[in-house]
């Protein structure tokens, strides 16, 4: 799928450690529960891609509350938009995969750089806090058949797994940290990274999740999530964003 390289860049520069001698376990990363907001419209077309100009602003897909429902630590949130270019493959005759059509599109892709603020003073960063990073990503706006299409070729890639989410079908790989999911015209992937947490033992850093109360903690080699972490991050936060976006787009 096409969002991964961009969230494993992400998640190699998410490395801090404010710790010393003796320091107790970082609270974990809570996870909440998904609050959609209004729904979102994304304009089709009858055949083929959507002009660049009608592909929703990725940054404006999640809003503040709606990231912290789920994150409910988050302090604050920076949207950094990217324009980017999109391969995205039309129908060709009886070859439906022999042509690819290529746009600049803006804002097509946004980190939403998010600050955790915990109440254990002196971890992190050294003032309590945490960076994640929220990546949503536009892959494809077009007809129905040509969403369709790109869904199938990514899935024959990827040979990931097909899941229900709020009413709409979204593909994840084993040992990954994203999601792409498709309703109608649009298709999209979102993905999550979280800093590394350091506890008693400053050589070795961790990421801890409090998922409905149960505390689960994931060892990293260096900044590096396993795909043991990834696996839970998807499951336990990746997914309520993508109930999020898919109860809007319903």
């Amino acid at each position: 799928m096409r969002l991964w390289g961009v969230l494993a860049v992400v998640g190699a520069l998410l490395a801090v450690c404010g710790c010393g001698p003796g320091r107790h376990l970082p609270s974990p990363y809570r996870v909440g529960l998904a609050q959609p907001g209004p729904p979102i419209h994304v304009a089709g077309v009858e055949r083929g891609v959507a002009n660049g100009v009608d592909w929703p602003n990725a940054c404006m897909l999640l809003s503040d509350d709606e990231l912290r429902a789920v994150l409910p630590q988050i302090d604050h949130v920076d949207r950094l938009p990217n324009d980017k270019t999109v391969n995205v493959w039309v129908s060709n005759g009886g070859n439906p995969l022999a042509a690819s059509y290529e746009t600049v599109v803006a804002n097509a892709d946004c980190q939403y750089q998010v600050t955790f603020k915990f109440d254990d003073n002196g971890g992190g960063r050294g003032d309590g806090s945490y960076l994640g990073t929220v990546a949503v990503d536009d892959l494809v706006v077009g007809s129905p058949d040509t969403v369709e299409l790109n869904w199938n070729h990514d899935l024959d890639k990827s040979a990931g797994q097909v899941s229900d989410i709020a009413g709409l079908p979204c593909q994840g790989t084993a040992g990954d940290n994203s999601l792409a999911c498709k309703s109608g015209s649009f298709y999209y992937g979102v993905g999550v990274t979280l800093d590394s947490q350091y506890g008693k033992d400053a050589d070795k850093p961790v990421v801890r999740l409090d998922v409905a109360g149960k505390i689960q903690e994931f060892p990293r080699t260096g900044s590096l999530a396993t795909a043991e972490e990834n696996d839970a991050v998807r499951t336990a936060i990746v997914t309520k964003f993508a109930e999020t976006l898919n109860a809007k787009l319903r």
